[in-house]
């Protein structure tokens, strides 16, 4: 049996309470993961599938990590964060452009570097323009892609999305089948047994396939057969 190629995927990560599950919801455009104000609310991978422009993708959702957060619950969140970036084609690394550069920042940062992923730093919660320049701080991260975004109000997020999807295949378009051409000795086997009833579905279809009109002749197909050939 035919095995389904795999769908690329891009996967969320960043401290807790950034965002991580209001960005996944809109990218996927439905209300998958759970929204709230308390930090860690998210504990396990959420996936989901999305697409933009045409370009299909596995798209997973980890819950805020901690990377030296001694209690068990963050520490499950980042075995299973790892699960998914071992497996990622593109990494968000997903700040808080309200707030400063954190030390769990810049440690998430440290490991991404380390797993050798193509890593784009999303500076979340600049839902005005003046804001924009807030994301410039978040280059001390280390990595040349850095997209000021608002997941709340969806700023920023076509930006994101053809940045990180640019190397994704387009899912190529539905083709559909030509009907295949009625030969001659079959619309007159057709005739055949339909006898006079002309009313007959494969008969009528194949004589509208052909260009006739009804009634149809024996001569009128055999002309007709002359001068396709």
């Amino acid at each position: 049996m035919e095995r389904t190629a795999r769908l690329p995927s891009i996967v969320i990560v960043g401290r807790p309470n950034v965002g991580k599950s209001t960005l996944f919801n809109r990218i996927l455009g439905a209300r998958r993961a759970i929204v709230g104000d308390e930090p860690g609310i998210t504990r396990d991978r959420i996936r989901g599938e999305a697409s933009y422009a045409g370009k299909r993708f596995e798209l997973v959702d980890t819950g805020g990590i901690l990377p030296h957060e001694d209690d068990l619950i963050p520490a499950e969140i980042l075995k299973q964060a790892r699960v998914a970036l071992e497996a990622a084609d593109q990494v968000i690394l997903l700040v808080d452009g309200r707030a400063e550069l954190t030390a769990a920042d810049r440690e998430l940062a440290g490991l991404l570097r380390r797993l050798g992923k193509p890593v784009t730093v999303a500076v979340n919660k600049i839902d005005v323009p003046k804001r924009e320049l807030l994301a410039h701080e978040f280059y001390e991260l280390g990595f040349d892609a850095v997209f000021p975004i608002s997941a709340e109000h969806q700023l920023g997020l076509d930006e994101l999305l053809e940045h990180l999807t640019r190397d994704f295949q387009a899912a190529p378009a539905e083709q559909t089948r030509p009907p295949a051409r009625i030969t001659e000795a079959r619309l007159l086997s057709l005739m055949e047994n339909a006898g006079k009833d002309l009313e007959d579905e494969d008969l009528a279809a194949a004589m509208h396939e052909r260009g006739l009109g009804t009634p149809a002749t024996r001569a009128g197909i055999a002309a007709m057969s002359s001068e396709e050939g």
